[in-house]
């Protein structure tokens, strides 16, 4: 500077940054492009999973028929093939899906109260077959310190690990599988469950553990060839433990076993929070007072759910018929309406109708309970305004469950009677199983044969009208007049009659083959009179 602060000279640096805007915006693209082309993957993936699902189900289902018919040995034996490889596509399919979800940032985690012990001792039996059937040794142990009830996702706990003690089994040949519960950390209203699965298995090489939790990558090549699966079951567990803010990691050791670990906290709940679902229970107080007509035009069903709804206290009101139920309903007001659909005359359909759009009630609750649940069923009950369906045949706890929400009334602890320690009365036969019915009537041998008595009564009618619609030729009748029967056989899993009457259901109402129809019918009624002999016998 001079005296006049004038500038004489001074220092400039360049430096040419065109290089390095032109590659950050090449990497800018090429990573909107990667994630486009990941998001392009995922929604193919669930998709596709989509799309296989609709004809899976379609053989499962049609599977689960033909299995129910009348097969020889070696057709049993190739449905059970079509059956296992059927279920095993399906468990990739799922597989697949959650994994779409989880990429799409779609998945959603429950907190709902659970006691840990419970849903341990649920996964061990429903793995223990597995491990009896390879003859190696499966236990488990719960720290005594998480005898609490926890707040989160249950369901995806019992994912997390049916898929590694499911892995456990699958790959240890001898020795054991054991799973450990710990409470690895309690701070104020939280606490961190570590769980450790150990197996004496065939482990895995140091080199190949890096590689084990991405998709659609196992140990090596042999181990598909020789146990099968797709890779994905451990990316999906590693990804639902990190979505709910924990974490996993293994060790092993080929040839002598391997140890996956993982830890999930959990918010600390409260006792009255949870009920235990294994723990039988008669109900009060909550439903007590509520008015339910029940409309169903078959007798049998009409005492069976009349005496459930007298145990939960509500004031019932009998209608044999939709005609009936619509009298009934001009003239008085429900909580709710348990509505059969397939009558004769006014149907269930016609009933829900009158309550939404005559008498513009939008209070009443409507179930629909039916045995259709078709796609296009739960469609049509919905679009007549009922609130929910209850599948025939139902149990006691189901139409429970159901009433408390659709009436939004929530079970507390409070208000349940525990019965512990039952000692039930049942009867069992090959052809019939009264077991449920005995139940439900609380071992009143009385009310029993009532029931019994309703049901012959109910059967001899059925068997009347086979024969003379078979005299008519009249085919469609004799198909609503099985399906109008099949729920009281159901209850009783009458299972041999059951198969036949949706045999006839089939060839007169879906698939129309009426040559056919005569001599199923004829068949089905002389089982079903051997069966109504035996029954007498049992009453006597």
């Amino acid at each position: 500077y001079t005296k006049k602060k004038k500038i004489f000279t001074g220092v400039a640096i360049t430096q040419n940054i065109t290089d390095d805007k032109q590659n950050e915006r090449e990497l800018k693209k090429s990573k909107e492009e990667a994630e486009r082309a990941n998001r392009s993957k995922t929604d193919f993936l669930a998709r596709v999973s989509h799309e296989i699902r609709t004809p899976l189900n379609a053989i499962l289902g049609f599977t689960e028929q033909l299995k129910q018919s009348t097969l020889n040995k070696q057709q049993n034996d190739y449905v059970d093939i079509i059956e296992k490889s059927s279920e095993h596509l399906l468990t990739l399919i799922n597989d697949i899906l959650v994994l779409s979800k989880i990429e799409a940032r779609q998945i959603r985690f429950e907190k709902s109260p659970f006691k840990l012990n419970y849903t341990i001792k649920y996964i061990y039996n429903t793995l223990l077959v597995k491990a009896n059937e390879k003859n190696i040794r499966f236990t488990y142990n719960v720290d005594q310190k998480l005898d609490q009830i926890l707040i989160g996702d249950q369901f995806r706990l019992k994912q997390i690990l049916i898929n590694l003690l499911g892995n456990a089994i699958k790959f240890t040949n001898t020795g054991s599988v054991e799973l450990k519960c710990i409470l690895d950390e309690e701070i104020h209203d939280k606490v961190k469950v570590r769980f450790d699965v150990i197996d004496t298995g065939i482990g895995i090489k140091p080199e190949n553990l890096k590689n084990i939790f991405e998709r659609f990558k196992q140990a090596n090549s042999s181990i598909t060839k020789r146990y099968g699966g797709t890779g994905l079951g451990l990316a999906i567990c590693k990804n639902l433990i990190e979505l709910q803010g924990g974490s996993l990691s293994v060790s092993s050791k080929e040839g002598v076993g391997t140890t996956f670990s993982f830890i999930i906290p959990y918010k600390k709940g409260k006792p009255d929070d949870f009920i235990p679902d294994d723990i039988e229970t008669t109900y009060s107080k909550r439903l007590k007072d509520k008015k339910v007509l029940l409309v169903d035009d078959d007798k049998f069903n009409r005492l069976l759910a009349k005496t459930i709804l007298d145990k939960f206290e509500c004031i019932t009101t009998l209608a044999i018929n939709g005609s009936e139920a619509i009298a009934y309903l001009e003239n008085q007001n429900f909580h709710l309406v348990l509505l059969d659909i397939h009558m004769a005359g006014t149907s269930g359909v016609d009933v829900a109708e009158f309550i939404r759009k005559q008498k513009r009630d939008r209070n009443t609750k409507i179930i629909a309970v039916t045995a259709a649940v078709l796609k296009d069923d739960i469609q049509k009950y919905f679009s007549v305004g009922m609130d929910d369906f209850l599948i025939k045949p139902f149990k006691e706890a189901e139409l429970y469950n159901k009433m408390c929400e659709v009436l939004e009334i929530n079970k507390s602890k409070k208000d349940i009677a525990y019965k512990l320690n039952i000692v039930e009365e049942t009867t069992k036969s090959e052809q019939y199983d009264l077991s449920e019915l005995v139940k439900m009537a609380n071992m009143d041998k009385t009310f029993i044969n009532s029931m019994l008595a309703t049901f012959i009564e109910n059967s001899e009618s059925t068997i009347h009208l086979f024969k003379k619609y078979v005299k008519d030729e009249n085919w469609v009748e004799i198909g609503e007049t099985a399906h109008k029967i099949l729920p009281s056989y159901r209850h009783l899993k009458i299972n041999d009659v059951v198969r036949k009457l949706n045999e006839i259901k089939k060839i007169t109402l879906i698939n129309p083959s009426y040559e056919e129809v005569p001599e199923l019918t004829k068949g089905t009624v002389k089982l079903m009179e051997k069966i109504l002999e035996d029954l007498k016998k049992e009453m006597k």
